[in-house]
């Protein structure tokens, strides 16, 4: 087994700076060299500080641990440049030997979240545009699309009452249940939790793909935690194999349902994007106004990456798209779509909620890569490589 060289992050300011600098790139948990897309560094997570410290879209990094620096902080900086999407803190930014007994905590945060919103369907909303003051807080994206109408929020909040009695909630409970009893127990057998967690990703695998895409908040909400359940059990299922000793399983697993989600995504973005207009019918309208204060450069760019015909365009293409999507926008016949705030709205959540299923896939196809880096080291178990002590750390791949 060879070595792989493993450090916290504040021992490591040269990553940190090409991340502020902007020659370095957060794409999920991989730090990627801006200019030739390869992998610098995994990032992992150690312990439930670890966990704890990368499972935000904002706020402190790291916690206050006394051990870490002012390097953190800038880093920090960094994810909420990235204006990372909360939908997909269901996985992790880093990889971790504990991403099992993860799964099952989030399962129960996207239960408190549909119980929240469903509350604050029931009480009405107040001012919306706060809410753009916390875009990233998880489902707010449902609260701009129904912000105008009261009766469908009423609708809403009852198809979300009805959704926690349907077979897709009671999936989402006997996975949880079979992730819990291994945490509390870790002696006992892995194979129900293994067994729990391959049925969970082919029940949400086929809820997901069965979706149709459209601007309606309850088949995007379903549509969202069918993506999670499938990302999450996909993840339980990777690391319960490799803690098994069986990375190759797990690569298998991950090379069948990684490219299915990404494609599910590309074709939910592919509708979402769409405009009567046809030069609105593109992602590059997100950077122009009246979305720009709200949209941020790197979430633009990873809804970009989902987009069949925005992604690997010449910058000249770029630019004329952006340019006609912003003629189009100072036209006299868009004057009646900016009048209120509607338009606006929708758009900031349709991106918000975009930009969640690609951050989804990012970190799926994070725990890909990291399983593939010690495939290739011929590393058994990831627990092997990583450091008793907790934290947040950088692997490099290139030992």
């Amino acid at each position: 087994m060879m070595l792989i060289p493993t450090n916290l992050i504040v021992n490591e300011p040269e990553i940190i700076r090409g991340l502020t600098e902007g020659t370095f790139k957060l794409t999920g948990g991989i730090v990627r060299n801006v200019q030739d897309g390869t992998i610098v560094r995994h990032l992992a997570t150690v312990g439930d500080s670890g966990l704890n410290a990368l499972n935000v879209a904002t706020g402190p990094l790291l916690n206050g641990a006394t051990q870490f620096n002012i390097m953190q902080s800038t880093l920090t900086g960094v994810l909420q440049a990235s204006q990372l999407a909360a939908g997909a803190s269901v996985l992790g930014i880093g990889v971790s030997i504990a991403g099992f007994a993860y799964m099952a905590h989030k399962l129960h945060k996207i239960q408190n979240a549909l119980q929240s919103i469903q509350h604050t369907l029931d009480q009405g909303f107040g001012r919306v545009e706060s809410k753009l003051d916390r875009i990233a807080d998880h489902l707010v994206y449902i609260e701009l699309l129904v912000e105008q109408n009261r009766k469908e929020q009423q609708k809403l909040s009852n198809d979300l009452l009805d959704l926690h009695k349907a077979v897709f909630m009671l999936e989402f409970a006997k996975f949880q249940a079979a992730l819990v009893h291994k945490k509390r127990d870790p002696s006992n057998s892995t194979k129900p939790a293994l067994q729990a967690s391959t049925q969970a990703r082919l029940f949400f695998a086929s809820q997901a793909q069965a979706s149709r895409p459209q601007v309606a908040a309850r088949e995007m909400v379903l549509t969202e935690m069918a993506s999670q359940g499938w990302a999450v059990a996909t993840a339980s299922e990777a690391y319960l194999l490799m803690e098994l000793g069986h990375t190759d399983e797990a690569l298998d697993v991950m090379n069948q349902d990684i490219p299915q989600l990404r494609q599910n995504v590309t074709r939910w973005t592919d509708e979402l994007i769409k405009d009567k207009q046809d030069s609105l019918s593109t992602a590059y309208k997100f950077g122009t106004e009246p979305l720009k204060p709200h949209i941020s450069k790197s979430r633009l760019d990873r809804i970009v990456d989902f987009s069949s015909i925005d992604k690997d365009i010449s910058e000249q293409k770029i630019l004329a798209k952006t340019s006609d999507a912003k003629a189009e926008l100072t036209m006299i016949r868009s004057k009646p779509l900016l009048a209120d705030n509607t338009w606006t709205h929708q758009q900031v959540a349709i991106a918000e909620y975009l930009d969640g299923l690609a951050e989804l896939t990012y970190r799926l196809e994070s725990l890909q890569a990291f399983a593939e880096l010690c495939h290739k080291n011929g590393i058994k178990n990831p627990a092997d490589i990583l450091p008793k002590e907790e934290g947040v750390y950088f692997i490099d791949p290139q030992p």
